[in-house]
């Protein structure tokens, strides 16, 4: 597949660039040098499931299927159908935080074409790598619409580059009204349209409706998980948070997909009745009003640590109360296009009032002490609307807030001492708050003075 390459620009190198093999190779040296360190035996097997859907995607024509690029809040579940291999762009992104340094050249290509820094790495590093060469070519690009505007430009921008087709799903302002339900219906079967017509099949109806029985099956497990996440103690440890998102992300529609969930399900439920929770003495429980920080992995993993803090629901992970999105059995793409509006992190995609609402419930839920932001500047809505919700937050609940000043993908401009000491000050401000010594008196937690370096 061919691609418009910068002037002057060398070859990609596929370790600078992490491409697709390097990537796999990355992710299967980071599962084995944690061998036997994991609290739960589900972290290695989502890694394994991540490496495999990227496996599948860069095959899929040498097994006569076709491949596409997309982005989250999109119904994965129309593509199994037609023989599609779904690859996720923003897990592929989350990856190279993960396993990489995040200073790959391709980090740098959108800045050296003068686009501006008006959304997350994730977007931007698709970009880069398309531009560069280093990205799998794919049959077409198909992604839903967000508040992020340049999320959408950028992915548009990527599928000209690689020169391949693309369609992009308007999503309406106001979710779950009759008028925007009706019109998201209609954007869905136009995609369906779109994707009949790019491989030249006729979407299997009868299989179409399997894969949305099995996604809806899906969500009900994720919502347990979600459930026991707010148990106290927690019993998901930092290593396996992001987890459930990741699966479902690369796998909704399959059996795959809800037998992790279920194993993972299984797997703290049993440490719930054993009272086995993700650290020996649980003192603090936050959640995350945004996404945990893609850039490393460790910030959590050392907040529990340093502090005996837990993160009891990240809001890319929280669902809806009852989200009963399976409306027509024998209309799956209606149930489908209900589905995306009521999925986790749906609530960043609407109004003010209804994203503070979503937080509120998920901190009432999950028992929180405080609620981070992890304030990244290249996701401009997020970053500007966080005194909003901070405000809300505290003046409904009187929870402790710390807006975290880091890119949640790039290292390059945070330094993980600089997010520790910001999470230093937000745990003393959460010890010292009325809401949480009402809850210390309560549940007799024992105080948290002296915290213990890791």
């Amino acid at each position: 597949m061919p691609f418009r390459k910068l002037q002057n620009r060398p070859a990609p190198d596929e370790k600078t660039h992490l491409g697709p093999r390097a990537l796999i190779d990355a992710v299967n040296g980071y599962i084995k040098a944690q061998e036997g360190k994991t609290q739960l035996e589900s972290t290695p097997r989502y890694l394994r499931l991540v490496v495999k859907s990227i496996e599948q995607a860069i095959h899929a024509k040498e097994n006569g299927n076709f491949y596409a690029v997309h982005s989250t809040e999109f119904p994965i579940e129309l593509l199994w159908p037609l023989g599609i291999t779904p690859l996720l762009n923003e897990l592929y992104g989350t990856l190279i935080g993960l396993v990489g340094n995040c200073e790959q050249q391709s980090v740098t290509v959108a800045d050296d074409t003068g686009l501006p820094r008006g959304n997350c790495l994730h977007y931007r590093s698709f970009y880069d790598m398309a531009e560069a060469g280093a990205w799998p070519a794919p049959d077409f690009a198909a992604w839903s619409s967000s508040p992020r505007d340049p999320a959408t430009k950028r992915q548009a921008m990527a599928a000209k580059c690689m020169e391949v087709p693309s369609f992009g799903l308007d999503r309406p302002y106001k979710i779950l009204t009759p008028q925007g339900m009706d019109y998201f219906v209609r954007e869905h079967r136009a995609l369906v349209r779109f994707l009949e017509a790019q491989t030249g099949r006729e979407m299997d109806c009868d299989y179409l409706k399997e894969v949305t029985q099995l996604s809806f099956r899906a969500t009900q497990v994720y919502r347990e998980i979600n459930e026991l996440r707010g148990k106290v103690p927690c019993p998901l440890p930092a290593e396996a948070s992001f987890a459930p998102m990741a699966v479902y992300g690369a796998w909704a529609g399959t059996q795959t997909c809800v037998d992790f969930l279920e194993q993972l399900r299984d797997e703290l439920q049993d440490r719930v009745d054993r009272g086995i929770g993700a650290v020996p003495d649980e003192r603090f429980r936050c959640t995350c009003a945004t996404s945990l920080p893609f850039l490393d992995c460790g910030i959590m993993a050392q907040a529990e640590k340093r502090y005996g803090a837990v993160n009891v629901m990240d809001h890319l992970q929280w669902w809806r109360d009852d989200p009963d999105w399976l409306i027509d059995p024998d209309d799956p793409v209606a149930s489908l296009a209900y589905r995306v509006q009521f999925a986790a992190s749906d609530a960043l995609y609407g109004t003010a009032t209804d994203y503070v609402e979503q937080l509120r419930q998920a901190a009432v839920q999950c028992r929180a002490d405080g609620v981070i932001h992890f304030c990244s500047p290249d996701s401009r809505h997020a970053a500007a609307g966080h005194r909003t919700v901070k405000d809300a937050i505290e003046h409904s609940l009187g929870l402790p807030w710390a807006a975290i000043d880091c890119d949640s993908s790039a290292r390059s401009r945070t330094s993980f001492d600089g997010v520790m000491a910001q999470l230093d000050a937000f745990f003393e401000s959460v010890e010292k708050s009325r809401s949480y010594q009402e809850r210390k008196r309560l549940t007799g937690l024992r105080p948290a003075a002296g915290r213990a370096m890791a």
